[in-house]
């Protein structure tokens, strides 16, 4: 058919574009070539690719379950590329706003918009907690860090926990103290309380 032509000759297109470094280009030749076939396997795995490279990690994170629906991506993987996009998607935004007042409020928007389980996971928590201390935002950073390390305990976390400047130092003592029941000969949570 002639609509099968014309993608095939997009796609060809696109990859070309790739190959060059024209990743614009090659973005709005694949968005065209999906117009006329739509979903398709290559086109699918090409925008994985570009969105990669082009680091709009809304777009890549966006694009994951068509990767999965078609058999493109085993669970391991979408789940290493979720985490990435997560942490992109935090990185990005802090960057953005660094010297802006709303550092905070669009960190919360993108936490909140983040898929829930990338909420629960520890490199995703130990970024954001990292960002909202950046923001001055210490109490919620330490919510943040207590409530994940229940989950998952994580020497990261802990470390983080130990730069927290909070104003109830006693509460963070107290809590810091309780994990030395299970946790007693963790060198990081020694320091960590130290501090």
């Amino acid at each position: 058919s002639t609509s099968g032509a014309g993608a095939a000759v997009e796609l060809t297109q696109a990859e070309l574009l790739l190959q060059a470094g024209q990743l614009e280009d090659c973005l709005a030749t694949l968005k065209r070539a999906a117009g006329n076939v739509g979903k398709h396997p290559h086109v699918l795995v090409l925008l994985r690719t570009v969105y990669a490279r082009l680091e709009d990690w809304q777009a890549l994170l966006d694009l994951l379950p068509d990767l999965k629906k078609h058999g493109l991506i085993d669970e391991e993987s979408l789940t290493q590329e979720q985490r990435r996009c997560g942490k992109g998607l935090l990185s990005a935004t802090a960057e953005r706003n660094r010297q802006s007042e709303a550092l905070l409020s669009s960190l919360q928007h993108v936490w909140q918009d983040l898929p829930k389980h990338l909420n629960k996971d520890s490199e995703v928590v130990a970024l954001y907690a990292e960002y909202l201390m950046l923001a001055g935002s210490h109490d919620e950073a330490e919510k943040c860090l207590r409530h994940q390390m229940k989950r998952e305990w994580s020497r990261r976390l802990v470390q983080l926990y130990g730069l927290l400047d909070i104003e109830r130092a006693n509460k963070a003592l107290s809590w810091g103290e309780s994990c030395l029941k299970e946790h007693a000969s963790d060198p990081v949570l020694l320091l960590t309380l130290g501090r």
